[in-house]
């Protein structure tokens, strides 16, 4: 599972395509809808057809705007197949909230760090790490006053 930006889904694609060739992920979920030209997961699945993972292999959601998306249409797809468990793919600032979101939506996942095929610049990891913190405080604000995440 995997959805953001441009330089995100890239990295986060070539990762996931990584760990379908080593055999960890036989299909990718591909997340994230159109913030851009084409959906986010449009452009994960062409790049990893590009990189030899079959289009069979490959499911979308095109729909998710937000982490809270990907975790309920990725669970729809998941539950479609009866699916249990899914490895999921994102930048190591992330993985906390992701994880999180995730749990909440009763998806069993286990993390991969993009960063672990493509590493990230000193000033992204500052700046995306700031982004996350408010991110994380928004999520938890919500959910304490009962508004979901």
């Amino acid at each position: 599972m995997l959805s953001g930006s441009p330089a995100l889904t890239e990295r986060r694609t070539r990762h996931a395509i990584e760990l379908y060739h080593q055999g960890y992920a036989p299909i990718l979920i591909c997340s994230g809808g159109q913030k851009w030209k084409i959906s986010e997961a449009e452009r994960c699945a062409r790049r990893a057809i590009r990189n030899g993972v079959p289009a069979d292999a490959i499911y979308l959601d095109d729909q998710s705007y937000s982490t809270g998306d990907n975790a309920a249409n990725v669970k729809a797809i998941m539950d479609a197949h009866g699916w249990k468990t899914a490895v999921m793919v994102t930048d190591n600032y992330h993985i906390w909230r992701a994880e999180w979101v995730f749990k909440r939506e009763g998806v069993t996942v286990y993390s991969s760090p993009a960063q672990t095929t493509q590493p990230t610049e000193r000033m992204d990891i500052v700046k995306n790490s700031v982004r996350e913190f408010a991110a994380i405080s928004w999520h938890v604000s919500r959910s304490v006053v009962g508004l979901g995440y």
